[in-house]
């Protein structure tokens, strides 16, 4: 092992030590790493033998990890669990292949390795820490196997051109991108500008709500949100008007909403949208603080998130606190109102169901209990196409699923002068074993209740049953893997979306000379590999020379070496001027080739003179 081959796997090693869950175990890997270059390693064993030792080092070190990494806080920059530990393991196969001698698969397979542990220490947010480290390891992989080509020629100094044209490259394309990035946030105003005053506010996908089936929406496992962070129910929207079955909200009053992009390194909590362009966004109640991925969002008084039609974004930043977002206004009159056909049914069950209680909170949970307890959740049921939804559910049928649920509490907390709204949106229950964040789909859609006891609280009493409030379960092992590989993809998205325009051309320009060099070095790799087999081949002039003496009676092998060939001259017939002669060139002519001694034309000349006069000679 030498220095510039661990360089890559150090490299490594300091991410993981950024991002692992131990700072000594990094340390010790490193020290590991580093050590079989000073001690030589004298071990050596088998292929086979090297493949089933690495295998087990593998995994008994991936199952330890998984057993006693402790699980990262939500929101922190600490690997996930899964990651951290196959990250660990894959190092610390590195790690013994550099004390073997002569290691399985040499060079390449020792940066292979490194590569996956690589990708491995990638499964969080990082920043611009992951992007720069990964640039970092490309320089180190590509000095690595430089010296480890036997091929590989030292570096040569550009020529006068081509480093001007370097020069001239450079300026032009720091020139550029400077330009580009003072112009474009002033055109990025002027067209927010634009789009802002010009378009009707954009309030979405769902602005009302029926009471009916839900059943095709339940049963579908198209995937909405990846969901990074830890979190219950996302609040996708809340209604506070009832009619006849159906909830609605006011829209005359959405407002703009500009965030920074930038909240992510502080965010407790990352939605990512997976359906195409969002039709809206999600949040939480306990949301302190939202930012979008485009920088502009919508807001209502109720704290409805909506997407801005021509600036949509795919990424949604939270950060939870118990204050809660302040955008999400106080109750207002709308927050009270029963319609008049239904208010003295639901006001006396309401009563009976919290008779004797006198605090707001303890009716709320009375109303929760009961419905919880009482009633059934069910997909399948039938409704009279007349009289209001609602009222039958509590008097008749007794049966629906959440949206029922949620209706009856709401309307039947008004009815005892507590402010509540229907909240519909998506629980969060499916998590990637993998990754460890979690995959929201349709059919995790649900409804609940937010109510005021001096602030906004939730209450959910929908009964578990067949389809309902599922518990938390895991993602199966294939489908987490294809999975994985999305959220890999979608952490480059978010790590390309936050460069500037000078950083873009910059990493652009980086790779253009990454490749440049790798083909430079494969064109080098080639030449002088060609070289070493035309080196290998005998010089056409001393061929001709063999062949001249082949006819002079001197009869040999093309295998046959130069010293050989020189004692047969030797002892031959031939006049003793010409064996001179013949003697003195081929010692030359070996001298050249086995010694690279001499003047390669001079002695191509005396060959070819050789071989005309032992020619003439005949």
């Amino acid at each position: 092992m030498t220095l510039a081959s661990v360089l890559p796997v150090l490299v490594v090693v300091a991410l993981h030590a950024r991002f692992g869950p131990s700072l000594p175990l990094s340390a010790s890997l490193a020290v590991l790493t580093l050590l079989p270059v000073v001690f030589r390693p004298r071990v050596v064993l088998g292929g086979a033998v090297q493949v089933v030792l690495g295998v087990l080092a593998f995994g008994i070190v991936l199952a330890l990890s998984l057993t006693f990494f402790p699980r990262p806080m939500a929101g922190s920059e600490a690997l996930p669990t899964p990651w951290a530990s196959l990250a660990t393991a894959l190092l610390s196969v590195v790690v013994l292949r550099g004390w073997l001698a002569r290691p399985a698969g040499g060079e390449p397979a020792h940066l292979a390795l490194a590569t996956f542990a690589l990708m491995a220490c990638g499964g969080t947010l990082s920043g611009r820490i992951y992007p720069s480290g990964v640039a970092v390891f490309l320089v180190a992989a590509l000095v690595a196997r430089r010296r480890a080509s036997p091929s590989s020629t030292p570096l040569v100094v550009l020529a006068r051109r081509h480093a001007i044209s370097l020069v001239v490259l450079g300026f032009v394309t720091a020139a550029t991108a400077t330009g580009i990035s003072r112009a474009l946030p002033d055109a990025h105003a002027w067209a927010m500008q634009k789009i802002l005053g010009a378009r009707p506010p954009a309030v979405g996908v769902g602005g009302r709500l029926w009471l009916g089936s839900m059943r095709g929406l339940l049963d579908s496992s198209q995937p909405v949100l990846r969901v990074r962070g830890e979190v219950e129910l996302l609040r996708g929207i809340a209604f506070n008007r009832y009619d006849l079955g159906r909830w609605s909200r006011d829209e005359s009053r959405i407002e703009t909403l500009s965030t920074p992009p930038s909240l992510e390194g502080a965010s407790a909590v990352e939605l990512e949208w997976l359906d195409g362009d969002p039709r809206r966004y999600f949040s939480t109640l306990d949301a302190e603080v939202i930012a979008f991925s485009s920088g502009v969002g919508r807001i209502d008084p109720l704290g409805n998130l909506d997407t801005v039609e021509a600036y949509p974004a795919t990424r949604t930043f939270l950060r939870r606190g118990a204050g809660g977002f302040a955008a999400v206004a106080p109750p207002a009159e709308e927050d009270l109102r029963i319609p008049p056909n239904i208010a003295r049914q639901l006001t006396e069950l309401a009563r009976r169901w919290t008779e004797g209680l006198a605090e707001d909170r303890a009716k709320l949970e009375a109303l929760e209990e009961h419905l919880l307890v009482e009633y059934r959740y069910s997909l399948k049921f039938e409704r009279a196409p007349y009289g209001d939804p609602v009222i039958e559910f509590l008097f008749s049928s007794s049966e629906g699923h959440c949206e029922y649920f949620a209706s009856a509490h709401a309307l039947l907390a008004r009815t005892l002068g507590i402010p509540a709204r229907v909240v519909v949106g998506y629980r969060a229950v499916e998590r990637n074993p993998v990754t460890g964040h979690l995959v929201v789909r349709e059919r995790d859609a649900h409804a609940w209740v937010e109510a005021w006891d001096g602030r906004w609280v939730t209450f959910d009493p929908t009964p578990a049953g067949d389809g309902a409030l599922l518990a938390e379960r895991e993602m199966p092992l294939m489908l987490a893997l294809f999975d994985a590989l999305g959220a890999a993809g979608g952490r480059f998205l978010v790590w390309l979306d936050g460069l500037t325009v000078a950083q873009a051309v910059a990493a652009a320009l980086l790779l253009v000379l990454l490749g440049a060099a790798l083909r430079w070095h494969r064109t080098r790799s080639r030449r002088s590999a060609q070289l070493a087999r035309d080196a290998f081949e005998p010089l056409p002039e001393f061929v001709a020379v063999r062949d001249a003496l082949t006819q002079a009676g001197l009869d040999g092998r093309p295998d046959e070496t130069i010293e050989r060939l020189v004692r047969r001259v030797a002892g031959s017939g031939l006049p003793s001027e010409l064996v001179a002669d013949c003697v003195g060139e081929l010692v030359r002519y070996a001298a050249l080739r086995y010694g690279d001694v001499g003047d390669p034309r001079a002695v191509r000349a005396a060959l070819e003179a050789l071989a005309t006069r032992l020619r003439t000679r005949h």
